[in-house]
């Protein structure tokens, strides 16, 4: 955790941001974080033609290049926190600022998962939930999956 807290903090500093992961391109591969952008002039790069695409680990401020570190970045921890897919890229919930003020929702039709969830409770009949909204049924189950287990974990509720 304390690499999360020592690249947030020079993220915020970088970007004069107190949100620095949710503007930058961060990618990790499990161990740093990196702010991947591309570098406009390095003379020492250039007159080596090695090329001028350089990550730098948010941890400690070295530069790394990266051709050389993107076989070891896991696209599945390259952040984007305009869009956190919470239960998994491809399932049905969905957190993204731009959309419901950022309150969790099915992707495809916009709907609060909180209330699909809240539906499910009342009905207790996936389908009849799935046809009510006219959500397919995957969108319902992933709605009650998410809700309950943020139930189960009070820390991580978010404001209704």
């Amino acid at each position: 955790m304390w690499v999360v807290r020592a690249a947030a903090k020079r993220a915020s500093a970088k970007f004069k941001s107190a949100h620095p992961f949710a503007s930058a391109q961060i990618k990790t591969d499990g161990r740093s974080i990196f702010d991947d952008r591309i570098i406009e002039s390095v003379p020492e790069i250039e007159k080596h033609r090695i090329g001028s695409r350089l990550l730098e680990d948010l941890k400690n401020g070295q530069m790394v290049f990266h051709d050389f570190a993107e076989p070891y970045l896991d696209q599945k921890f390259t952040l984007n926190l305009r869009q956190f897919w919470p239960l998994d890229r491809g399932r049905r919930v969905v957190i993204d600022p731009l959309r419901s003020y950022g309150r969790p929702i099915d992707p495809e039709s916009g709907i609060l998962t909180s209330t699909l969830y809240r539906t499910y409770e009342a009905e207790h009949d996936v389908d009849s939930v799935a046809n009510w909204f006219m959500v397919d049924a995957d969108a319902v189950r992933d709605a009650i999956q998410f809700e309950t287990e943020l139930k189960d974990k009070p820390a991580l509720r978010m404001a209704a």
